[in-house]
């Protein structure tokens, strides 16, 4: 048919002008290669089956070899391969996985990239771009989009003095806040790891959904989640120089900023502080560092490692009975297949021998934002007061009232 539409075009231009006949050739031969062209199939990924199972595709005509990876893998999973139909599309399958958000990525020929059919897609961790997928449970999740009334995410900018440029953070407010009355509502500092961004905790977290949902269902008592980066080294450096330069920034020029712009309850005990991995340390360190402004403590998956103890907790843990009276809740856990485990389990033994009050959970899991989130969902299920105590609601490790 190709030939046969080709030989016509040819036929109808050699009766023509020779200075039409040029670029007319080309229209015609261009025209029948595109006709030649395959048109591609309609590709839909990720698509999740009743049983939860997951089915990739990726159109791929040209590659040898795709393989997927997601967060739900351990670190000694091995990428699932996927097969190549007729058609150029690759297809393989995952799970079944357990309710959760997950982000996952594509390697076509070695090449990571994100599922170009998928328009969920998020830079976390400041590493890479990754696809986002939803397992539903069977009831909502509190991290899922449920009709309840809305809180806000605002970003806010600082000129800092300390490093001569421009900061930012992330702050949520629940819904209703400027209706509230002023400085009544505790405070979250909640730190990323490294190389996260302010953003994590609300693109890949889903911080400001999980509030939403446990405020509307009075669990939570409504409070402000402060949001700023960990890892706030301008050149390459250790995890103890960055300590020595984020201790000051947050203290001195973050919080103050804060507090300028968001008046809240201006006590420690009704501040708390924690984040996952480099941001877990940190909460750890600087949290019991300064108790006139932290009385609760947190950490998942925190990077903390018995060689540093002395240096990060040294001289907090001095006096250990003043340490247990002061703080409200010390409170870390960390994933089974995690491997910053082995330095969480130590600590937990440090503390326990010095008979300082502290709780320490083991939860299924890696080194990865699901876990860091069921962590969060946990404890907030876990450390709940009862609407008609004279305690306040609060959320989980964060005792802040």
């Amino acid at each position: 048919m190709a030939r046969l539409a080709r030989a016509t075009a040819l036929s109808y231009i050699r009766g023509m002008r020779p200075l039409l006949r040029v670029p007319l050739i080309g229209y015609a031969c261009a025209a029948v290669s595109f006709a030649q062209t395959p048109k591609p199939p309609v590709v839909s990924s990720p698509e999740i089956a009743p049983d939860r199972t997951v089915t990739f595709r990726i159109y791929a005509p040209k590659a040898d070899e795709v393989l997927l990876t997601g967060d739900w893998m351990a670190r000694t999973d091995k990428p699932i391969m996927l097969m190549k139909r007729e058609d150029g599309v690759w297809v393989g399958t995952a799970g079944p996985l357990a309710p959760d958000a997950y982000f996952y990525t594509f390697s076509v020929d070695g090449i990571r990239t994100v599922d170009p059919t998928n328009t969920n897609t998020v830079v976390a961790s400041g590493r890479f771009p990754q696809s986002g997928l939803e397992v539903p449970g069977e009831s909502p999740l509190p991290w899922e989009s449920q009709r309840v009334p809305k809180g806000t995410v605002h970003v806010e900018f600082l000129d800092s003095v300390l490093q001569g440029r421009e900061r930012s953070y992330y702050v949520y407010t629940p819904p209703g806040y400027h209706r509230r009355k002023a400085g009544d509502l505790p405070v979250l500092l909640l730190l990323p790891g490294t190389p996260g961004t302010e953003a994590d905790w609300v693109t890949a977290g889903r911080v400001n959904r999980i509030f939403d949902n446990l405020i509307a269902q009075r669990r939570v008592t409504p409070l402000l989640v402060l949001m700023p980066r960990a890892d706030v080294l301008l050149k390459g450096g250790t995890r103890a120089d960055n300590l020595r330069e984020f201790e000051p920034l947050l203290v001195r020029e973050i919080l103050p900023h804060f507090g300028s712009r968001y008046p809240t309850a201006n006590r420690p005990e009704a501040r708390a502080i924690a984040g996952y991995s480099l941001g877990g340390e940190l909460a750890l360190t600087v949290g019991l560092r300064h108790p006139e402004l932290f009385r609760s403590v947190g950490s998942f998956g925190g990077s903390v490692f018995e060689r540093d103890f002395e240096d990060r907790f040294g001289s907090v843990w001095a006096d250990p009975k003043s340490m247990s009276s002061r703080y409200r809740l010390i409170w870390f856990g960390c994933g089974s297949a995690d491997l910053l485990l082995p330095g969480n389990r130590k600590l937990s033994e440090v503390l326990e021998q010095k008979k300082i009050r502290h709780t320490f959970r083991e939860i299924a899991g890696n080194h990865s934002t699901p876990t860091f989130r069921a962590m969060l969902i946990e404890l907030s299920l876990i450390h709940i007061s009862e609407p008609t105590r004279r305690t306040p609601i609060s959320y989980a490790v964060f005792c802040l009232k």
